[in-house]
């Protein structure tokens, strides 16, 4: 938990200094909260590319399992 919430906070700073970041993840929760755009992955291709709500929208909706994790990886 230590390392996921040091990893969070390292993300929100870049953010507020206008930096990209870029999160890959399949916690759902954690992109909808975090992220302002999402880009949806099946089996190597975009499904969806656009605001993360609409991408989560329609991920939830398609029925597609998340599989929670807080890994985060913020270099």
């Amino acid at each position: 938990r230590e390392f996921g919430e040091k990893s969070r906070q390292a993300m929100i700073d870049r953010m507020r200094e206008n930096r990209t970041v870029v999160v890959s993840s399949h916690n759902v929760s954690f992109v909808e909260q975090m992220c302002e755009r999402a880009i949806w992955l099946e089996e190597g291709r975009i499904r969806m590319d656009g605001a993360a709500t609409e991408v989560i929208g329609a991920y939830k909706s398609a029925g597609a399992k998340a599989m929670p994790t807080n890994n985060v990886r913020v270099p």
